[in-house]
């Protein structure tokens, strides 16, 4: 049996067809013999968004929404966090401090110009002291 979720939270599996798909103009079509890439919507907190399944089986697909489901049940997330299995870490394996994920950030800018990360390092360190 599926987790309930609350009222603003769904995740639906659908498909998106090929161009050579027969089923590419049934853009509706939930059948399940047909071999183009699945995807999950996700609404939640008035917003929907889709992420690939990353598969082509309708059945992969299902327990991937339904991993994602959990993910989202709130029961769920107060277990993890209770279990400690929701805290982020860092590489050293302490928690995560804004320190540490500010750098991280700044570390992960590619391609800026030498004045932007300036303006983005003298925003970390401001932020750190």
């Amino acid at each position: 049996m599926p987790p309930k979720l609350n009222p603003t939270t769904t995740v639906t599996v659908f498909t998106r067809h090929a161009a050579d798909c027969r089923h590419a103009q049934d853009r509706y079509y939930r059948g399940k013999d047909c071999a183009c890439t699945k995807w999950l919507y996700i609404y939640e907190n008035g917003k929907g968004r889709r992420m690939t399944a990353n598969t082509r089986t309708w059945k992969d697909a299902e327990a991937a929404a339904m991993k994602e489901r959990l993910r989202l049940d709130p029961v769920e997330t107060e277990k993890r966090r209770l279990a400690g299995l929701d805290t982020a870490r860092n590489l050293h394996g302490g928690p995560v401090t804004v320190k540490d994920a500010l750098e991280q950030w700044v570390r992960g800018l590619k391609a800026q110009t030498y004045s932007t990360s300036r303006s983005y390092k003298a925003f970390v360190g401001k932020v750190t002291r």
